[in-house]
């Protein structure tokens, strides 16, 4: 699962004759439609590429959760694992560039709410938003995603 358009191009450019994935791009936050054609690979595993973001994290709990009205006492419908950028990406591959991007106010409220659900996959992203800044994944193009989705793809 693919939150941008940009991250799914470069990846299906990447890896679309390897027969090995099935790749849907969201555009944001998904959709009912979106949901429920996930619902066909409840038996498979399923990664989320997003940003390290407060707005991306909110979309992998809606792919988590199935819908867009998840809350603490919800139950997780799918079993998807973040692969999106993380704050150990970010040192390796990001730190010595300039793509620190300020946290917004709106996107600070939706990092109070994601706070109160306690998953252990954003722990250390919700820490690393704390400080005020986020990175978006597009910042990967400094480095080449290549190195990255290789990265991602071996430890999946």
């Amino acid at each position: 699962m693919f939150e941008k358009v940009s991250t799914f191009q470069r990846f299906i450019s990447e890896y679309k004759d390897s027969g090995k994935f099935y790749s849907v791009c969201s555009v944001g936050v998904p959709s009912k439609s979106c949901l429920e054609h996930l619902r066909k690979f409840r038996d498979k595993r399923i990664f989320y590429f997003g940003d390290l973001d407060a707005e991306s994290l909110w979309v992998y709990l809606t792919f988590v959760f199935g819908n867009r009205k998840f809350g603490k006492n919800s139950k997780i419908k799918f079993n998807v694992k973040f692969a999106g950028l993380t704050p150990n990406d970010y040192d390796k591959f990001l730190s010595k560039k300039n793509v620190l991007i300020k946290i917004e106010p709106c996107e600070e409220k939706i990092l109070e709410f994601i706070s109160d659900i306690k998953i252990s996959q954003l722990l250390d992203k919700i820490r690393f938003l704390k400080k005020g800044y986020k990175v978006e994944i597009e910042a990967l193009s400094l480095i080449g995603f290549d190195k990255y989705f290789e990265s991602k793809i071996k430890n999946l």
